[in-house]
C-alpha cells in the first residue's frame, strides 16, 4: 500500500510528484525497502515530533536521497513555501496570484485576479 500526498506540510504538487517518483522506485523494484523494524523505527521518530515548515526540506531531501531519485528544485521549493505563507496570512486571498519562475533559484510573485 502506498500512501501519496501525506507529508509533513501541506501537500503540493511537487511534493506529490516527489512522492509518486519515491513509490515507484521501490514498487518497481529498482530499490529495496528497508527492513520493517527500520521502518517502524522511522514512524516513532517522526510521531515524536512536531514538525515545522522547515523541516520539510529536509523531508524532500531525505526522499530523494533514499530512492535515488532527482529532488525538487530550489526555486520549486521556494515557491511552495511562500505559498504555504501566503495561505497562512490570507487564506482568502492566495488564489490571486501566480508564480513566475526566472531561473533555478528565483521566480516572481503577480497578481492576476483582482
Amino acid at each position: 500500500m502506498v500512501f501519496i500526498g501525506m507529508a509533513p506540510i501541506p501537500p503540493s504538487i511537487p511534493i506529490i510528484d516527489l512522492q509518486v517518483r519515491f513509490a515507484l522506485k521501490f514498487l518497481s523494484s529498482a530499490k529495496k525497502l528497508p527492513t520493517k523494524a527500520e521502518m517502524l523505527k522511522d514512524v516513532r521518530n517522526q510521531n515524536e515530533r512536531k514538525l515545522s515548515i522547515e523541516d520539510w526540506r529536509e523531508y524532500v531531501k531525505q526522499l530523494s536521497e533514499l530512492a535515488g531519485i532527482e529532488p525538487v528544485s530550489d526555486v520549486l521549493l521556494k515557491i511552495v513555501q511562500e505559498d504555504i505563507a501566503a495561505i497562512a496570512r490570507n487564506p482568502n486571498d492566495y488564489r490571486k496570484y501566480r508564480y513566475i519562475i526566472i531561473d533555478d533559484k528565483r521566480f516572481r510573485k503577480e497578481k492576476y485576479i483582482t
